[in-house]
């Protein structure tokens, strides 16, 4: 009678360990892929950054160039207002 006992509460407690264990694999399936989705965005955003240092430079200096010829037309009064 004892050993009916406890293959009952092992049948019982099969269930939700089985459960459990799908659950457990799912969470690291969709886990590794979460990780391979992370690893593919941070490839991505590396690849615009590069792109963009070209864009970022260009943008640099345009910025000096339109100070350096206001300087200059401060400079040697060439600065006239808007008409």
């Amino acid at each position: 009678m004892r050993a009916t006992r406890i293959s009952d509460r092992v049948s019982q407690e099969s269930p939700h360990e089985h459960q459990q264990s799908q659950l457990l694999s799912r969470i690291i399936v969709n886990v590794e892929k979460l990780n391979e989705a992370v690893m593919m965005l941070n490839k991505n955003l590396q690849e615009i950054n590069i792109q963009n240092m070209d864009t970022e430079l260009v943008a640099q200096m345009f910025k000096n160039y339109q100070s350096n010829v206001l300087f200059h037309l401060e400079a040697t009064n060439g600065l006239k207002d808007p008409a």
